[in-house]
């Protein structure tokens, strides 16, 4: 008898048939037969042992034919099979049952065709999250497949291609694989167009698109629509709900509800023709009608508190932001209940949970609100571990932490002091999921395990480039930041270049005497080779000696080299165990400044540096300084930090009882913050700088003190120190005479030949431009940080503005005999008592603006920056204007004489460079 035939018909690509099995003979009666055999025939990937695995019979049982028919679909629903056939016939000692199978192909390949906007990998991990079943080696099974393109058409919509089309074709590769390829064609992306909302009457349809973050347009006219959102559903429901129904219940609207059943409509656009570089072709845009039912606005009512224990009621009542009457303010009363679980879990109560009963009555239009309090138990601090310290001693990581075991747990304090690990700078920055607080119900106590990755503590390197003050440069440095495990700093560098040299060894002991007291010392020597002419030159592409050997064009710049050594030593102390501290700083130094052009001299010693005693007028430059200083952090790193603030201020006294020649007062105010957007992937970052200096007791600054701009350490795009304001500075030129014919007179040697030097010439008085630097300065710089690779390649936005300027002009008097010359000579000539700086730019800032990149190394510790900067504020064909007319004719031998000294007396035109490549190797801030 034959086993009746399984449910799924017979005969069809893809179904299962059922043969047929022998019968027995005409008369005979069948026996309580046995299987003799199970065979499998047209199996090759899988062997005949895995589908005897798959069914229940085996060889010996008894012959029953509803146990091969559930054989049968229990082969069948491995999906291993297009097609399965059962027969049993007889044989010598029982049945022999075969089944004939026909195995799926196997997916040998996959292929997408015409897909970009989403990559291949992106797609196979969409199907891996949404359970397609689809991957290389897979059987081939056309409903899986069709699965797929729904999975891929779904994609492509989430990124803008709701018009996209997905098929599929498949290549039959013997003996029984094929080749799957997607046909994809994505059709036009569809941005987000007008967003117009009906009903609204509280809030402007302008400040209802602004709420909106997933699908409002990007801030460009709707012409410009490529720069616009693209279009999804889901992401519109999103912001209705997130965001403008939260715009309302901010304000009180509690009930206001944005309607999910929006209007769209489809409209094809023409791309603009001055965005030909991102292509050509039609797009399409959506339009959204979003109508809003505002509803009425609700006031707080009644406010009550139970469950408390801790805190007595009045207490809880009166911290609560809102009070009986005023606008009933969701977001406040989400951020209360944070506030709540804070307080608590200041006191141990870890699993505190306040539960709002919300409780509106429509009738009066105000809102009772209740909070539950489930204050839970008080837990205490049991082990504080460490893992993955692998060369920092305990010691180190426990003085940072202000909680100790035995003591009540405080989150607070426990947020605290992750960010004090942080600051050390020698792990990898400590997370929520890099720590482990476990609960012991029993005992009521916590165990705190931190998971630490060290750093590089010792890093020996060589470094060279190209950089804006140093030139060309070449260093070696060996530093460690946490020698001997003990968070001690020593470092030593040696770098020399084009412009700088630069020798120095520094030491700092985090805690003396097992106390919090933070000290060191730097020991350097350092030469700094100030060109602005050749530097200038340099970057524009002019040869320098044109610029240098040009009597008047040398006058327009400083050239000077300064060699300082010095030492300074300091302290610091924590200030009432906050993140502030409070330090001491006292330094010494011995600076040379020996100047290499005529101009450069003469206008130093013009000016009342005289008061440097030595060999030369500005040899000897001896300054001892103190400086009170007073910090205040709550970074969450030591170098790349994403979170927190910085301020520090310090007042630097120097000369008077301390000793030098240097008499000056400088206060210096710098202060830092970083801000984490879009859920902290993204960083936003400000610097500031203000500081200003000034003698006393008669003496004035040393030139080098004075504030210069530009460069990649404070306005990127300008050239290093060119940024200053500007004064006219009176001296005395020569022009070789001519004679009538306007040849100029050469001198003669002793045969009579003219040798090519002047023979004759004429003294003149005119003003040269001088660039003083300023004597305070303003900074401020801001990123926006992008990290490509985190922790190591950071894209960055950036806008950097400052100017230096002259508010002290009694620092630039000059000396009562230093121009006596020109006095003498010229009495006709207006000799002023100071250098008076120009209105034309003496407050005029600087800006530039820009996109960096930044590589952090791990041996060099720190990043390696490649930006362009476009000055976007800048100097451009500023006329500056001598104060004085030609000298009279009469001093001039004759007319072709008297036109040479015309170029003197022009107008002095400034233009800044638009722009700057640049590639420097340190932090901005």
């Amino acid at each position: 008898m034959a086993p009746a035939a399984p449910k799924p018909p017979a005969g069809k690509q893809g179904q299962p048939t059922l043969g047929q099995p022998q019968q027995p003979a005409a008369g005979q009666q069948a026996p309580n037969e046995v299987i003799q055999s199970i065979n499998f025939r047209g199996n090759r990937r899988y062997p005949s042992a895995t589908l005897q695995a798959r069914i229940f019979s085996h060889p010996g049982d008894v012959y029953d034919e509803n146990a091969l028919e559930r054989d049968y679909m229990a082969l069948w629903n491995t999906g291993f099979f297009d097609d399965i056939r059962l027969e049993v016939t007889d044989g010598q000692h029982g049945k022999i049952v075969t089944f004939f199978v026909r195995e799926k192909k196997v997916v040998r390949s996959i292929d997408y065709k015409g897909l970009s906007t989403v990559t291949q990998s992106d797609v196979l991990d969409r199907f891996r999250e949404a359970k397609v079943g689809l991957s290389i080696e897979s059987p081939y099974d056309p409903v899986v497949v069709r699965r797929a393109e729904v999975v891929l058409q779904q994609m492509l919509a989430e990124h803008g291609r709701q018009f996209a089309t997905v098929r599929h074709r498949t290549r039959n590769i013997p003996p029984n694989s094929v080749a799957l390829t997607f046909v994809v064609v994505e059709g036009p992306k569809v941005k987000v167009g007008e967003i117009k909302f009906v009903g609204n009457t509280v809030f402007s349809n302008e400040k209802l698109v602004r709420a909106m973050s997933y699908t409002r347009p990007a801030g460009f006219p709707p012409i410009f629509y490529i720069f616009h959102k693209t279009y999804d559903k889901e992401k519109v429901e999103a912001d209705l709900v997130e965001h403008v129904q939260e715009l309302y219940r901010e304000h009180g609207y509690f009930f206001a509800n944005p309607s999910l059943e929006f209007k769209t409509h489809t409209v094809d656009t023409q791309r603009s023709p001055f965005l030909f570089f991102l292509g050509r072709g039609k797009g399409k845009r959506v339009d959204l009608t979003i109508p809003i039912d505002e509803g009425a606005q609700y006031r707080l009512g009644r406010f009550s508190v139970r469950g408390n224990k801790l805190f007595k009621t009045d207490a809880l009542i009166r911290s609560f932001p809102l009070k009986t009457g005023d606008i009933f303010n969701m977001t406040r009363v989400r951020k209360s209940l944070d506030d709540y679980k804070k307080l608590y879990g200041n006191f141990g109560y870890i699993n505190f949970v306040a539960d709002p009963d919300i409780d509106p009555d429509r009738r009066r239009h105000i809102i009772n609100l209740t909070l539950n309090f489930d204050e839970g138990d008080q837990y205490f601090v049991h082990r504080i571990e460490f893992s993955g310290n692998n060369k920092t001693r305990d010691k180190v990581i426990r003085r940072q932490i202000l909680l100790d075991e035995g003591n009540l747990f405080s989150t607070s304090l426990w947020d605290i002091s992750i960010i004090r690990v942080n600051q050390l700078g020698y792990f990898d920055q400590i997370k929520k999921e890099d720590y482990e607080i476990t609960q012991n119900n029993q005992n009521k106590t916590v165990d705190i395990l931190v998971k630490l990755r060290e750093k590089g503590k010792n890093s020996i390197g060589f470094s060279g480039g190209v950089s804006g003050v140093a030139g060309t440069f070449i260093g070696i440095n060996y530093s460690t930041n946490n020698l001997f495990g003990l968070g001690e700093t020593f470092s030593i560098q040696a770098q020399t270049g084009t412009y700088e040299k630069l020798y120095s060894l520094g030491f700092t002991k985090p805690y003396i005497w097992d106390r919090p007291i933070t000290a060191g010392f730097t020991i350097f020597d350092s030469q700094y080779h100030f060109d602005q002419a050749r530097q200038i030159a340099v970057a524009s592409g002019v040869n320098p000696n044109s610029i240098e050997q040009n009597p008047f064009t040398s006058a327009l710049y400083q050239n000077f080299q300064q060699n300082s050594k010095g030492f300074t030593v300091f302290a610091t102390s924590p200030w009432r165990k906050s993140f502030a501290r409070v330090g001491l700083t006292y330094s010494y130094s011995d600076s040379n400044i020996e100047t290499f052009s005529a101009a450069s001299q003469q206008f130093y010693t013009s000016l009342a540096f005289g008061q440097y005693n030595g060999p030369n007028q500005l040899y000897g430059i001896k300054t001892s300084q103190i400086a009170p200083n007073y910090t205040y952090s709550t970074l969450n790193g030591a170098l790349d930090a994403t979170r927190g603030k910085f301020i520090s201020a310090s007042l630097q006294f120097a000369g008077g009882p301390l000793g030098g020649n240097v008499n000056t007062i400088r206060p210096v105010f710098e202060g830092k913050y970083y801000h984490p957007v879009r859920k902290g992937k993204n960083v936003l970052a400000f610097h500031f700088i203000a500081s200003t200096i000034a003698g006393y007791g008669g003496k004035v600054p040393p030139p080098f003190s004075r504030f210069y701009m530009g460069g990649d350490q404070d306005i990127r795009g300008f050239d290093p120190y060119t940024i200053s304001p500007t004064g006219f500075f009176p001296t005395i030129g020569q022009v070789c005479n001519r004679d009538a014919k306007g040849n100029p007179i050469q001198s003669v040697g002793p045969s009579g030949a003219p040798t090519g030097s002047c023979g004759s010439f004429t003294q003149f008085p005119y003003y040269t431009l001088q660039f003083p630097g300023g004597d305070t300065e303003l900074l401020t710089n801001f990123e926006y940080r992008i990290p490509i690779v985190p922790n190591y390649v950071t894209l960055s936005y950036f806008i950097d503005v400052g100017v230096p300027f002259i508010l002290y002009q009694n620092q630039l008097q000059f000396t009562p005999t230093a121009l006596n010359n020109i006095r003498q000579e010229f009495p006709y000539f207006p000799v002023p008592t100071s250098l008076k700086p120009l209105a034309a730019d003496n407050f005029r800032p600087r800006s530039s603006t820009g996109l960096e990149i930044g590589v952090n190394l791990p041996v060099v510790h720190a990043p390696v920056r490649l930006y362009y900067a476009y000055n976007w504020v800048r100097l451009n064909n500023v006329q500056l204007v001598p104060p004085q007319d030609l000298p009279p004719q009469s001093m001039f031998p004759n007319q072709a004489t008297y036109n040479q000294v015309y170029q003197y007396f022009a107008p002095i035109s400034i233009r800044e460079q638009k722009g700057l490549l640049g590639f420097t190797v340190a932090r901005q801030f």
